[in-house]
C-alpha cells in the first residue's frame, strides 16, 4: 500500500534526522522504523504499546542480531523507495513461522491474551503497532530522555493514524500497558465508561484486579473499533499475569461486549 510506504519513508527522514540533530546517543543505533509487526491489512485485532523494543535490532549486550529481524539501519539501500518496500514486507512476514524471527519474549504473553480473544499473530488474525514512536530506543521509553521521547512522538503521531487508516480489517484495539493506554487517550479523546465486574470488590493493593470500561474510537470515517485496554497494577512489567488470567480479562472483555457495546478492560 503506498500509504504506507510514504510513512514509512516520512518516518526514515525524520529519524535519519534525530540521529543528526545529536539525539543518535539515545536511539538504537541499528533501528530502521518499524510502523507495525504483521499482516496489518488483514488483522481482526490489532495490539498498540509504546514503541518498538531495541531487542528487535541488537542483542542484549548490543551486537547485531544474527538473523535479523527487521530491516537494520546498516541494511539500508540508499534509495528510499527499495527500503520502504523491504522494510514493509519484513513487517507483514515477521510472524511467519518460515522465517522463525520473532521476539516472543515480548510477543508470547501478547499471543496468549489474542488466543484467549480468538485470533494469533501467527496466523495474521492478529497484528501489532505502538502508540508513542515507531523507532526503538537504546533504552526503555521510560529512560529515555523527555526532549528525546517529545520529538519521537510528535513525528510518529500523523503516521500512527495511517497505520490505523491501513488497518481495514480491525475491529479490536488493544492497549498494552499504562503509557500506551494513556498516549491513545490523550491523542483521540477516547472516554471510558466503567462497567461493574466481580472483582470491584477487591481492594486496590489485588495484584489482579480488572477494572472494566466502555468507549469507542472511529480510525475512519463510518468506521468504529471496540478498545480493549490491559494495564498492568503499579509498575509491574506490561502484562505481567499468567496465561489463565490473562484469559480470563479476555472472558470479562467478550462478555461485556454487548450489542455492539464497545469494551475495554484495565488494571487498577
Amino acid at each position: 500500500m503506498q500509504a504506507l510506504a510514504d510513512a514509512y519513508e516520512r518516518q526514515q527522514r525524520a529519524l535519519d534526522a534525530l540521529r543528526a540533530s545529536g539525539d543518535a546517543p539515545h536511539l538504537c543505533p541499528e533501528a530502521t522504523p518499524v510502523l507495525f509487526f504483521g499482516e496489518i491489512a488483514r488483522a481482526r485485532i490489532v495490539t498498540a504499546a509504546i514503541n518498538p523494543s531495541a531487542r528487535e535490532f541488537v542483542a542484549r549486550d548490543g551486537a547485531p542480531l544474527a538473523r535479523p529481524r527487521l530491516l537494520h539501519d546498516r541494511a539500508r539501500s540508499g534509495s528510499a523507495p527499495a527500503d520502504a518496500e523491504r522494510a514493509l514486507e519484513m513487517m507483514r512476514s515477521y510472524f511467519d513461522p518460515a522465517r522463525d524471527v520473532v521476539y516472543w519474549d515480548w510477543f508470547r504473553p501478547v499471543e496468549h491474551l489474542l488466543n484467549a480473544l480468538g485470533a494469533s499473530l501467527v496466523d495474521a488474525s492478529a497484528a501489532s503497532t505502538d502508540v508513542r514512536s515507531c523507532v526503538a530506543t537504546r533504552e526503555s521509553w521510560s529512560r529515555t530522555p523527555v526532549d528525546v521521547r517529545t520529538r519521537l512522538a510528535e513525528a510518529w503521531r500523523p503516521d500512527f493514524d495511517a497505520v490505523l487508516r491501513a488497518a481495514a480489517a480491525m475491529e479490536t484495539l488493544v492497549l498494552l500497558g499504562p503509557g500506551a493506554i494513556d498516549a491513545f487517550r490523550a491523542a483521540f479523546t477516547v472516554d471510558l465508561e466503567p462497567v461493574e465486574t466481580p472483582y470491584d470488590g477487591l481492594p486496590k493493593c489485588a495484584p489482579f484486579r480488572p477494572v472494566l470500561a466502555r468507549g469507542a474510537f472511529a480510525p475512519a470515517p463510518r468506521r468504529s473499533v471496540q478498545v480493549l485496554a490491559v494495564r498492568p497494577y503499579r509498575n509491574l512489567p506490561t502484562l505481567p499475569l499468567s496465561r489463565t488470567e490473562l484469559t480470563h480479562v479476555a472472558e470479562i472483555a467478550r462478555r461485556a461486549d454487548i450489542a455492539g457495546a464497545r469494551a475495554a478492560v484495565g488494571f487498577a
